[in-house]
This record gives C-alpha cells, structure tokens and sequence, in this order.
C-alpha cells in the first residue's frame, strides 16, 4: 500500500504541477507600431492668362491637400485683401507690374511652396496718323468749278486745291486733257 500511495502522491504531484504551469502564461512582449507621418502637403498654383496688358485682370487658380493653412504672397496680396484662403479655390487680381505669386501650403506633414508668374505689358501707343498723300489731299481739297467763257468751247472746267497756308494748284480742263498750274 505504500506504493499506492506514493503513487497517489506523484500522480498528484504531477498533475498539479502541470496545471499550475498550464495556467501561468508567459508574457508577450506587445510594441503596437507607431503611427504614420502625416502627409506632405501639396499645392498647385495657375495664373490664367500668364500675360496680360496693364490693368486687365488675371485669374490665380490653386489645390492643395494636406494643409490647413494657405496664403498667397505677393504685391498688394494680404489676408485683408484676399481673406482666408481655401485648400482649393481662385482669386481676380489686376497686376501694375510683372509679379510672382507664390502659394504657401502648411499641414502637420510639413510646408509646401509654388509659384506662378503674370507679366504685365504696356500696350503700344496708338499709330499717329501719317501724312496724306497727294491723292488724299486732292480728294479732299480739289473742287470742280464751270468755267463760263461765252461761246469758248474748248473748257470744261476748272479745278483748285491748296497745299498747306498758301500754295494753290488749279487745273483747266479742254475738251482734250487738263493743265495743271504749279504752286507760285
């Protein structure tokens, strides 16, 4: 009976130790990843047209993603005159002179810069008229006038126009061709 019990004893023994290390479990070591960076933000800027003539307006078109803050730099562009900008959206400006615009773009993954340039032109000062030719002149100037001679068949007509203050041509007119007078 001894051995019976003794083996009672280790049965138990046994049993015992292997639910006790059964039921301790080993420790897991848990490290969770930490989380992404935030993104980069990104920005696109468009000037439309990109050259205009002096005191026409061009339209400045932007995107952005990953940003909560946005402005535009330039001349006489400032919060008070733009307001707060949109991630996305455009704004008229009427440039004096050539200017760069740049769009600046701030999020929690960093700062993000574009530009876009307007050149402005002066237009070209209206063509001073030249002066008229002698055919302009004539067809301005010249009058036909009839000459009355009594029974002198051989004119038709007179004709007179003045260059400049003074000068005056007169042409007579024959049943054949006309004699022009020079200026005296």
């Amino acid at each position: 009976m001894k051995h019976a019990i003794i083996r009672v004893t280790l049965i138990l023994t046994l049993s015992a130790a292997v639910m006790l290390s059964a039921c301790h479990k080993a420790q897991v070591s848990s490290t969770v990843p930490p989380p992404p960076p935030p993104a980069a933000p990104t920005a696109s800027l468009t000037a439309s047209p990109q050259a205009v003539e002096k005191g026409q307006p061009t339209t400045l078109t932007w995107e952005t993603a990953n940003a909560n803050e946005v402005s535009i730099d330039a001349a006489r562009i400032t919060p008070e005159t733009s307001g707060v900008l949109q991630p996305k959206g455009s704004l008229q400006v009427t440039p004096s002179d050539s200017t760069t615009y740049t769009l600046y773009a701030q999020g929690p993954g960093g700062k993000e810069s574009v530009s876009a340039r307007v050149t402005v032109t002066v237009p070209a000062p209206p063509a001073t008229p030249s002066e008229p030719s002698e055919e302009e002149l004539f067809s301005q100037n010249v009058k036909d006038r009839p000459i009355d001679r009594g029974n002198e068949p051989r004119y038709r007509g007179l004709r007179t126009w003045r260059y400049g203050p003074s000068a005056t041509r007169f042409s007579v007119c024959n049943l054949r061709s006309w004699t022009t007078s020079e200026p005296r």
